[in-house]
């Protein structure tokens, strides 16, 4: 049965709010960065407050999120759901965008962030008028969030797994279900073993590992 985004969010943090939600590794550059439920919130929160005051979302808006697998936009993916958006196919008002990919043209776009997605969430390498850095303006927003439009509905079956991932898509289960994520970005095959041992993971998500059940 679909819940609303903000209160799938409540509930995890009612739950367990100390619980590890996602732990992301990047193999380039030997980042490691872990997000307690408390943590994510607190991200999600300042990022729906900065779509709502600063980029003035409204309600069932469709928000372009053009960002690979990490940390950073799985934070921004749930606060657009939780501030009462929901996710664009193509082109859209507003835009988050990776720095280093092109800038979009499509006249729909009137607001476009950019993330450089950077180690210790450090901002854009190479700032461009016109652009917003989401690493700089989201934190002048506060880290408590208060719905002033009702959350996007999701329809999800919780998983209670610590899984294995380079993608986003069972992030919404986990924060059903009690689990979390171990995010890899520039996957490097031969640190996978070892990082199931160290990170306890008991199932993976489009990365093969033998002896571990793969769920998508």
């Amino acid at each position: 049965m679909p819940t609303d985004a903000y209160a799938l969010l409540r509930g995890a943090l009612q739950s367990d709010p100390g619980r590890p939600l996602l732990t992301m590794y990047d193999d380039l550059t030997g980042e490691r960065i872990e997000l307690s439920v408390t943590t994510f919130d607190n991200w999600v929160a300042k990022t729906a407050n900065f779509l709502l005051d600063e980029l003035l979302l409204e309600p069932g808006e469709a928000v372009s999120v053009a960002l690979p697998a990490h940390w950073q936009t799985a934070v921004i993916t749930v606060a657009v759901l939780v501030a009462g958006g929901a996710l664009a196919d193509g082109p859209a008002r507003i835009t988050f965008w990776l720095e280093g990919a092109e800038l979009p043209a499509d006249p729909v776009v009137e607001e476009i962030v950019g993330l450089a997605l950077r180690p210790m969430g450090l901002g854009l390498i190479a700032p461009q008028e016109g652009v917003l850095d989401y690493a700089v303006d989201v934190r002048a927003h506060g880290d408590r969030f208060a719905p002033r439009y009702p959350s996007a509905a999701v329809a999800v079956t919780g998983l209670p797994e610590r899984i294995l991932t380079d993608r986003l898509d069972p992030l919404l289960p986990v924060l059903a279900g009690g689990g979390s994520l171990v995010l890899c970005r520039h996957t490097d095959p031969a640190a996978l073993a070892h990082r199931v041992d160290a990170e306890r993971v008991t199932a993976t998500f489009g990365l093969e590992v033998a002896g571990l059940p793969r769920l998508g």
